[in-house]
């Protein structure tokens, strides 16, 4: 009795012992994480790519002697679009849903005319749709508050509209 018991103990101590844990982080944008997509790519060594195998010396930049002569009022960048502030906003955003909704997640975005209820267009804006779980919905529990919070505080990021599409099922 005592050795099928001590066998037993045995072989569930070395089951546990050799457990493993996936953890998945998400990097890119377009998994939720801060990198620009695509930005992250495995390459052999000798491959052109971020880490060539023969790499050459880098290129000592060259400061002028007095930077304020060399001033040109031409090259001022020029004041951003509507449209490119809004695709401004977008990357923070996702990290913003990533850290404060998780399963919010972003879908698209558009700098168009927006409407009221009645059709009337009133003006150009910035407007992001996004995912959420039907789980959470007015459908399933009767109250729409957490896509409604999650709405609110992108309108305090600066978003003129924001539509919520669901998925899953209620459970």
């Amino acid at each position: 009795m005592k050795k099928p018991l001590f066998l037993l103990t045995v072989l569930f101590a070395s089951m546990t012992a050799n457990a493993a844990f996936k953890i998945a982080i998400p990097l890119e944008a377009n998994n939720g994480g801060s990198l620009p997509a695509s930005s992250i790519a495995f390459v052999k060594p000798g491959d052109t790519g971020s880490n060539p195998s023969n790499p050459t010396d880098p290129e000592i930049p060259t400061t002028p002697e007095n930077p304020a002569e060399n001033h040109n009022d031409s090259e001022t960048p020029a004041e951003k679009t509507g449209a490119e502030l809004c695709d401004d906003r977008v990357q923070p955003t996702i990290n913003f849903l990533a850290m404060n909704y998780p399963d919010i997640s972003y879908r698209s975005h558009a700098y168009q005319q927006l409407t009221v209820p009645e059709g009337e267009p009133i003006l150009m804006g910035c407007r992001i749709v996004l995912n959420a779980p039907i789980s959470k919905s007015f459908e399933c529990i009767s109250s729409d508050e957490y896509a409604m919070s999650a709405s609110n505080k992108l309108f305090d990021r600066g978003f003129d509209g924001v539509a919520v599409e669901y998925y899953g099922t209620c459970q």
